[in-house]
């Protein structure tokens, strides 16, 4: 929308320039470049004010989400379908909303990639099913972050099977108990917050 000004005045342009009108001290064009720039300067406006808004409908979004996904998946060793639905819907319009094509390819490149790869780990036995979908849903909401929030997980998880180790051999337990696992949530949760935290304050802080 905020390209029309433009195309207007390009219109106006040719035609006052065919039709002999000298631009330069035409008090006409002048009116006409200023109602031009106020135009898209208040498109603009609007537009960032809607992105805004939007992200930080977002981050709420995801907030929300993540509370419920560790709270179940330390309680109950499992990811509910429809919190990972309703984040990968959420996800979903963000992507539609980027209009601009070359975004939305962009997008759906990262997407693709992040899936391939989380894919062939749950072939490969690495991660849940649940675990799969929960990084899954968040490489929809945050494309472009994807690789670091998937690498920050698996760092994060690392670190604290490091320590769970050092903390029994301490207490001169067994370090390793077969079949035992840990819930992927919560290291995925502060993944995201290492990720997006910078970005987050700043988004509301803008608000106070």
């Amino acid at each position: 929308m905020c390209f029309l000004g433009n195309e207007i005045m390009t219109f106006l342009y040719i035609n006052m320039y065919k039709k002999g009108v000298k631009l330069r001290n035409s008090v006409l064009l002048v009116i006409i470049v200023d109602k031009q720039k106020r135009a898209v300067y208040n498109c603009k406006k609007y537009e960032t004010e809607v992105v805004k808004t939007l992200q930080k409908i977002r981050y709420i979004i995801t907030g929300i989400l993540l509370v419920r996904v560790v709270y179940t998946d330390i309680k109950e060793k499992k990811i509910e379908n429809r919190v990972i639905g309703i984040g990968m819907g959420a996800g979903v319009i963000g992507v539609i909303y980027a209009n601009e094509q070359k975004v939305i390819v962009e997008m759906l490149q990262h997407i693709g990639l992040v899936w391939i790869g989380l894919y062939l780990l749950y072939l490969m036995k690495g991660l849940g099913a649940g675990d799969i979908k929960l990084l899954f849903m968040l490489a929809i909401l945050y494309p472009e972050e994807s690789f670091d929030i998937i690498i920050y997980s698996f760092v994060l998880a690392a670190v604290y099977i490091l320590l769970r180790m050092i903390v029994r051999r301490i207490d001169k337990k067994p370090v390793y108990v077969k079949g035992e696992e840990i819930a992927m949530a919560i290291p995925v949760t502060g993944s995201v917050v290492l990720c997006l935290g910078q970005e987050v304050i700043k988004c509301f802080g803008s608000a106070f």
